[in-house]
């Protein structure tokens, strides 16, 4: 049975199935990792639990505007920001800097008919090369990492910001890769990057606004450029149940 399921896709085996060879072990790669979340990230806050701490320790400052909601929707706690000024700013310390390599990864549904916006990330973005934040139009994804350091692309055919997805930016002290529900969309060479120590902010820019109106949820960041398996991992974390 191949029909219908693509790399990255969910899979749950039903009784009775049979799949060839190549579908099995595919499923069995993708089954294998969903729910399994890489340990060690260096900043992570669940956005479910608390919005003045982070579950790394980190406090969470609401920066402008009011503070963001708790909700659970569709299957997923997290917080929603309604573009109003809001952003959840975290301090920079202990954070990936200079050429040490990173990853960026979060969940988000944008607000339908919302505008283009900085969803999650941190860094000086008004320099060259850094910084780094997840910016989402409705089928645009970028990784925007300041003064032409940033790397867009398209969202895979068929999706749009406007649903769940999970969204992960890695950089490896050359390559920024950037995945959506945990398969590699987008590649682009970026040696220069050299990130600042400059806090971090959930919902928008710490620097420039540009808030975020829609949900986010299980926002980290990692020491290291996560392999494609560890992502993978990442994006199997929920199972969005639409009704």
């Amino acid at each position: 049975m191949t029909t219908g399921l693509a790399y990255g896709e969910r899979f749950t085996p039903v009784a009775g199935e049979s799949c060839n060879a190549d579908a099995t072990v595919r499923v069995s790669i993708l089954y294998h990792k969903q729910g399994v979340v890489p340990e060690g990230a260096v900043f992570y806050a669940s956005l479910s639990a608390s919005r003045e701490t982070a579950e790394s320790g980190q406090a969470l400052t609401v920066k402008e505007g009011p503070t963001p909601e708790e909700a659970t929707v569709d299957g997923i706690p997290c917080l929603h920001f309604d573009s109003g000024r809001t952003i959840l700013a975290f301090p920079k310390d202990g954070l990936p800097s200079g050429r040490a390599p990173f990853t960026v990864s979060c969940w988000a549904k944008m607000d339908a008919g919302s505008s283009a916006a900085h969803v999650f990330g941190y860094g000086n973005l008004a320099a060259e090369g850094g910084g780094c934040t997840v910016h989402l139009s409705e089928n645009r994804v970028t990784d925007v990492g300041g003064c032409g350091y940033d790397h867009g692309c398209d969202l895979p055919p068929g999706k749009s910001a406007t649903a769940w997805h999970h969204y992960a930016i890695t950089w490896d002290a050359t390559y920024s890769r950037i995945y959506v529900d945990g398969a590699l969309v987008s590649k682009q060479d970026r040696a220069g990057r050299y990130m600042s120590l400059y806090n971090g902010a959930i919902g928008g820019s710490y620097q420039w606004g540009d808030y975020f109106s829609g949900h986010i949820a299980a926002a980290r960041i990692y020491d290291s450029a996560l392999d494609e398996s560890g992502i993978l991992s990442l994006a199997g974390e929920f199972s969005p149940v639409v009704a």
